[in-house]
Formats: structure tokens, sequence, C-alpha cells
């Protein structure tokens, strides 16, 4: 057991460096960190490419300063033609920093047969 008069001058000295250390770390969380975070960076609104072609639709990200991506995964369609961009993340409308990748999942056109054995219409 520590002496009572022992731990009295501990306790201030204690209470003022936490108090130094959560000062620094706030100044450090709120101004220092955001920069290298990219909070002040550029922000653009992602617009539509769906139902264009590849090639449109990364002309009209790259003049929005997005990057543009093919995801590996399709899906059929009834409404738009094989090879035309089906679906996008993230969702136009989205603001995002400038420079993001939107990923762009491409039709593969009308089914031949679903699950069932029957043909589309």
């Amino acid at each position: 057991m520590v002496p009572r008069w022992l731990l009295r001058p501990v306790i201030p000295a204690f209470l003022f460096w936490l108090l130094a250390l959560l000062a620094v770390f706030l100044v450090v969380d709120l101004s220092v960190m955001p920069a290298f975070a990219g909070r002040f960076s550029r922000t653009v609104t992602v617009p539509s490419v769906i139902g264009l072609s590849v090639e449109a639709a990364e002309d009209t990200l790259r003049a929005h300063d997005l990057r543009f991506a093919v995801d590996t995964l399709s899906d059929y369609s009834r409404t738009i033609p094989k090879g035309r961009i089906l679906s996008q993340r993230p969702d136009s409308g989205a603001v995002v920093k400038a420079g993001r990748r939107v990923w762009a999942g491409l039709s593969r056109g009308r089914a031949g047969a679903n699950a069932f054995g029957a043909r589309a219409r």
C-alpha cells in the first residue's frame, strides 16, 4: 500500500501530462491528418454512365476527373444491349474526391435461357 502523502503530488502531474497529450492529439487529428487523408481535396459529382458504351463512359468520367474500371461481374438485361454499362459504383449523383475510380458492370444482353430453361422474352 502506497502512503497517501506520496500520491498527492503525482496525481496533478499525471493529469497535467494527460491533458497535454490530449491537446496534442486533438491538434494533430483536426489539422494535420485531414491534409494527409485528403479532406481538403477537390470533390466532384459522379455522372451517370449507365447505358453508354465503354469508350463513351470512359470519356465522360475522364471529363469529370474520375477514373474508369470495368467490374468482372456482368448480368443479363432486357433493356441495355450487350457490352454497354449496366451498373456503376458509386451511384450517379454521389459526391466523391477527384480521381476516384468508378466501377462499371457490363450488360451481357438478353438472356438466351434462364435457370429453368425457358426462353427470355
